[in-house]
């Protein structure tokens, strides 16, 4: 099973919980990361992390690889 926290530097990091060890970071917001959401279904590998910025920006996030695969820009101010 998999966490996810974010920062004031707009990193993300997911975490392998019963592990207790950080298995990625994940780049690309430039202000801090206000809301995090699991979406999909981890037994059909295909879990995506959503985050939301002060940089005005949601961004979709492949949890397998921590690639980022869509950025919603459409927002004015930030993203809560």
């Amino acid at each position: 099973p998999l966490a996810a926290c974010a920062a004031s530097n707009g990193k993300i990091r997911i975490w392998d919980h019963h592990r207790g060890r950080c298995l990625r970071t994940l780049s690309g917001h430039t202000h801090a990361v206000n809301c995090l959401r699991w979406s999909g279904d981890a037994a059909l590998d295909d879990t995506i992390l959503v985050s939301a910025s002060t940089d005005a920006t949601v961004r979709l996030w492949k949890a397998k690889n921590g690639m980022p695969f869509r950025t919603i820009k459409s927002h004015k101010s930030s993203v809560v």
